[in-house]
């Protein structure tokens, strides 16, 4: 028996815009995001805090924090991305939901339009569904099997770039998780995402 028990696996995922017009896509089926580099996909979060440090008695020494929420983020870098379904949510139109061209040909592979300023990004935002490769560790151990962040929108502090160039083309997506209301085992929660 091995010394460590190691959590290793693929995993794939889709994303599925929320309404009908956006950008993003035009709702309805969920989007393979294609295979990833290496990295895979990789969940990171930054909790909020107010540092309580400026006191007569103890200066600025650190003495308590009070908890103010998190931001949880996702970011993956795609190795393909499929072209089938450019204007239903492939990774390039995740990158770019808020308005496209249309009606013309191979628009919905890239074809940003300014859109309308002042919209919100949960107009245009959509589910996330990260599901590990069956057969691995992490479909089979708490890994977690799935992930599911039900409003996905682009990060706004990542740069998005698209090389042109005769090597294989990559995408760095970057997708902040906004917190949503959810029922779980008859509980209401607010969450970023569930795990199954």
């Amino acid at each position: 028996m091995a010394l460590i028990a190691v959590v290793s696996g693929r995993y794939s995922a889709t994303f599925q815009p929320h309404i009908s017009g956006a950008a993003s896509g035009a709702g309805g089926a969920a989007i393979d995001q294609g295979i990833c580099t290496d990295d895979g996909y990789v969940l990171t979060w930054q909790i909020r805090v107010q540092e309580v440090s400026q006191t007569d008695a103890y200066g600025q020494s650190l003495l308590e924090t009070v908890y103010l929420g998190a931001n949880w983020r996702l970011r993956y870098t795609v190795q393909e991305y499929p072209t089938a379904n450019a204007a239903n949510g492939n990774p390039v139109n995740l990158a770019w939901p808020y308005a496209k061209v249309t009606g013309v040909a191979n628009s919905g592979v890239l074809s940003p339009a300014m859109g309308t300023i002042g919209q919100r990004g949960s107009d245009v935002d959509g589910v996330l569904v990260l599901t590990a490769a069956a057969g691995t560790p992490a479909a089979v151990n708490t890994a977690p099997a799935t992930l599911t962040a039900e409003h996905v929108n682009p990060d706004h502090s990542s740069s998005f770039s698209l090389n042109f160039t005769s090597k294989a083309r990559v995408l760095p997506v970057g997708v902040v998780l906004f917190p949503y209301s959810k029922i779980i085992s008859s509980t209401s929660y607010n969450i970023w995402f569930y795990t199954t």
